[in-house]
């Protein structure tokens, strides 16, 4: 999937509702069209065989002016009797006069429609001029758009805090039905720093959308940027991300065929539990993960006052910091920490939890409290649910297939250098989805867990709707672990196998392994007293006795 199209608001003509823009080539000038119209679109995306990403930008509407030349007239749609809490109170600051006229009526009207009705039109022009499922992300959404756009927060600022309230959007965006959302990594605005553009690479990594970005005249924030040592964590992470994209993939699937979440709120899955109700400080990938990020830098006491200055906008930012703990207080809503936050304050209701890292069973004497998790800087803590599986795949440079690879062997790399190396293994290498399956099983307080994989080539349009795909159904139960096949039309899924399972709650070691009525052998038995991993070549019936 490639990058080529940024949807704009065309600020010399209001009647219009989108505007293409080729990156690198002469436009002319803006170009505009009826969001109903997909001709014109489809033509532009056509011209770019093989790209199908859309990013919608600027499409609230906003202008950075308040109104347009001449002025907005004095009327009630310009200056209603009641104006909410907005910036310079006015409903003209940064966009178009209220009473503008587009095809959907007047702006005070339809000025939370006008990135949505960009949306589907967008998405039927690429689907119509690739023939590949389009990806189109907007920053400008409405209730309705997830069947056809992702969504990223906007605008933010480099500080602590707002890479702390990017998780009560990341959740609010599930609510609303649109999943695939995300926050800029990093900042957009503000020059970042070490720790917390680290940390915030770490929480980013499992935000359903996950992208760094910042504004011009910024410092770059690219992980390499700042050294080896935050590559090699940030590299870390981001593997972790991608080892379990099966499991966020089938995530997605249920949330486009059941209407589920990605990403939820703890309160979510323990509506019983009036604890869970206030933490935005954690939440979960589907039922089965949880992630626990530090969202702050240390735990001493402290005042501090600073500005940071972008272009005419001056953010005073006050903040205090208050001894660690759930209940904490701050000055003006605002906190301050000092370099050095090595540890969490996690609340665990009441499951059976595992390390994600060392599959270590999380004491019961933590449930429905919280407890101050260690939290090195390489390191953000996650959780596993009792009672789930999960299923990875073992990560590698890219997810799709590579042409030049396939085509042209070898002969892709131009080093010389280069040690002689086997092709086969290049693929693997490049390409994730031939590498083997794995599956997480965690077990309950039954020594129970259950979960699923959906499978498809991830490119294809309406391959649910047309029944190309692959999902099976696995469930752990005393001592078995079976996979039902619900869907198997997708043949890209027969040349995969899985390689590793990893139980974890298995308290003994087991005396024997069978796969398929076959044991298997000792030395790929491996057992450390909280979990058995495994090397599989197919899964169909698993028993331990």
């Amino acid at each position: 999937m490639r990058f080529t199209l940024i949807s704009r608001l065309c600020l010399q003509d209001i009647q219009c509702i989108l505007t293409t823009q080729i990156p690198g080539q002469p436009t002319g000038g803006p170009r505009c069209v009826l969001s109903s119209e997909t001709s014109f679109l489809t033509t532009e995306f056509g011209l770019y065989v093989g790209y199908h990403l859309s990013l919608g930008d600027m499409n609230e509407p906003s202008n950075f002016l308040n109104g347009q030349y001449p002025g907005c007239t004095h009327n009630n749609l310009n200056h209603p009797p009641f104006v909410p809490r907005i910036s310079d109170d006015s409903l003209s600051q940064s966009t178009l006069c209220p009473d503008s006229k587009t095809y959907l009526g007047s702006l005070y009207d339809t000025h939370s429609l006008f990135g949505w009705s960009q949306a589907a039109p967008t998405f039927h022009a690429i689907q119509e001029a690739t023939g590949k499922r389009p990806f189109v992300l907007s920053r400008s959404t409405f209730v309705g758009n997830g069947k056809y756009t992702g969504h990223w927060l906007g605008d933010n600022h480099a500080l602590w805090e707002d890479m702390h309230t990017s998780i009560i959007g990341i959740l609010e965006f599930n609510l609303f039905g649109i999943p695939q959302v995300g926050a800029d990594i990093c900042g957009f605005y503000f020059d970042t720093t070490f720790e917390l553009c680290l940390r915030w690479t770490q929480l980013g990594a499992f935000y359903p959308l996950s992208r760094n970005h910042n504004a011009l005249g910024q410092k770059e924030q690219d992980p390499a940027v700042f050294g080896l040592e935050f590559a090699a964590i940030a590299r870390s992470v981001l593997q972790i991300r991608y080892s379990l994209l099966p499991y966020l993939y089938t995530l997605f699937f249920e949330a486009h065929t059941l209407g589920n979440t990605v990403a939820r709120g703890l309160m979510h899955e323990f509506t019983a539990d009036p604890e869970t109700h206030g933490i935005d400080t954690a939440f979960l990938w589907g039922s089965a993960l949880m992630i626990a990020p530090v969202l702050q830098e240390a735990n001493c006491w402290g005042l501090a006052r600073e500005e940071k200055k972008w272009k005419n906008k001056t953010r005073i930012v006050k903040q205090i910091q208050i001894a660690q703990g759930p209940n904490q207080n701050s000055l003006n809503g605002a906190r301050f920490w000092e370099k050095g936050a090595r540890s969490v304050d996690v609340y665990f209701p009441e499951a059976h939890w595992f390390d994600y890292y060392t599959g270590d069973k999380v004491p019961a004497s933590s449930y429905k409290k919280h407890v101050s998790v260690h939290a090195p800087l390489e390191k953000i803590p996650l959780f596993i649910r009792g009672g789930y599986i999960l299923p990875t795949q073992a990560p590698a440079t890219r997810t799709a297939r590579s042409s030049c690879l396939l085509d042209h062997g070898p002969s892709c790399f131009t080093l010389t250098s280069l040690p002689l190396i086997d092709f086969k293994s290049i693929l693997y290498i490049i390409n994730s989805r031939l590498n083997a399956f794995g599956l997480i099983i965690a077990l309950d307080e039954q020594g129970e867990a259950s979960g699923s994989l959906f499978w498809d080539d991830g490119e294809s349009i309406d391959t649910i709707e047309n029944g190309i795909y692959f999902l099976a159904k696995y469930t752990y139960r005393e001592g078995h672990l079976t996979t039902r096949i619900v869907h198997n039309s997708y043949r890209g899924v027969d040349s995969l196998a899985y390689d590793t399972l990893q139980i974890l709650g298995v308290t003994s070691r087991p005396k024997a392994v069978t796969l398929n009525g076959k044991s298997l052998r000792s030395k790929d038995i491996h057992y450390q007293g909280n979990g058995v991993g495994l090397v599989l070549m197919s899964a169909f019936m698993l028993a331990f006795v």
